[in-house]
């Protein structure tokens, strides 16, 4: 058996080997990175030394966050989908600051295919003014020019070239359901045939102008799902037994207005009630609806009529008039919101 000291100096010895390995692995590693990165003088450290890579981050985020550098961020149409209404009289480019309207020419804003035009600056815009009416599907090109500054000297952050399509006018397409909600959770879907509203202003598509009105009002919210679907969703649910009028109108923000209104009715299901097919009248009868319903709602419409020892509807007796029906009391007992017990009072057999 090992003794105290012995098993001491194994502890020890091992603890050693440990160590020395640990030293030849980390000088061997630091030895190949030296290698590689110094010696070699590769581009990632020329990169480093020259501390290229840092300075391409400063001027990434400063290009995207800085208020102070020229960038288009938004015009009078979408500037992903790139189309305009035939009718529309002038395109507009907004920037983050105010601009030169002395660097701005027909040099550093070019127009392609030439047309007729006047060119305004107002503080952070460009307006290119149409003197004529655009012809549907032609293709217009934009080029702004890194050469337009800023009124505090910074020249535009790129160069941009949107290539632009000419639509027809901005209209409703499509509405979902178009004539009844078979679903009273779900919500209504409106199509547009152009993005009416911008792509960059969708991170707030809860805030966004909504073109959507309904009658009877109920609380609902509008959500654009995307630059030309519009949702509308009711708070709780829409209403059974109603019909809503739904119309699209023509609202301030969106990027343009519609050529005409919209207007559809859109119907819920009826309420509809029935009862097991045979019953006896002196006990219960189950009665039950499509809906929930309020227990006085029905108390206040329902009526009873005993014939020839039957409970029967009321237009029953309008086929048969030489018949002789006697209207009766009852009392209501809840199942539950769309079920109820009724049951006949002071019935004699």
């Amino acid at each position: 058996m090992e003794n105290k000291e012995q098993k001491t100096f194994r502890k020890r010895k091992l603890n050693i080997l440990f160590w020395l390995f640990f030293l030849v692995f980390f000088w061997t590693l630091a030895f190949i990175m030296w290698y590689f990165l110094w010696w070699e003088k590769t581009d990632l450290w020329t990169k480093i030394k020259n501390n290229e890579i840092i300075k391409n981050l400063e001027k990434s985020v400063k290009s995207t966050f800085s208020p102070s550098i020229p960038k288009v961020y938004s015009a009078n149409f979408d500037l992903w989908y790139k189309k305009i209404p035939a009718w529309t009289k002038q395109v507009e480019f907004n920037l983050w600051v105010n601009i030169d309207k002395n660097t701005v020419d027909e040099q550093s804003f070019i127009i392609s295919p030439e047309k007729k035009w006047e060119l305004k600056i107002e503080k952070n815009k460009i307006k290119y003014i149409f003197e004529k009416s655009l012809e549907k599907w032609e293709k217009i090109s934009f080029f702004l020019s890194k050469n337009i500054k800023a009124t505090n000297g910074e020249n535009l952050d790129k160069q941009y070239n949107f290539l632009v399509t000419v639509v027809s006018k901005a209209k409703v397409s499509k509405i979902f359901p178009n004539s009844k909600i078979t679903d009273l959770n779900k919500p209504i879907l409106v199509f547009f045939n152009l993005p009416i509203v911008n792509l960059t202003d969708l991170d707030s598509r809860d805030k966004l102008v909504c073109p959507l009105e309904i009658e009877p009002k109920i609380e609902w919210k509008c959500s654009w799902l995307t630059t030309s679907i519009l949702e509308f969703i009711p708070k709780d649910r829409f209403i059974e037994a109603t019909n809503y009028k739904i119309k699209i109108v023509n609202k301030k923000w969106l990027l343009y207005n519609l050529e005409e209104k919209k207007e559809i009715i859109l119907e819920t299901p009826k309420i509809e009630f029935w009862t097991q097919n045979y019953f006896n009248p002196k006990d219960w009868v189950i009665i039950s609806s499509n809906f929930p319903i309020k227990e006085e709602s029905l108390k206040e419409k329902l009526e009873l009529y005993i014939w020839e020892k039957l409970l029967i509807k009321p237009k029953h007796r309008e086929d048969r008039k030489n018949k002789k029906a006697e209207k009766i009391d009852f009392k209501i007992e809840k199942i539950s919101s769309s079920k109820f017990r009724i049951l006949p009072k002071n019935i004699v057999f």
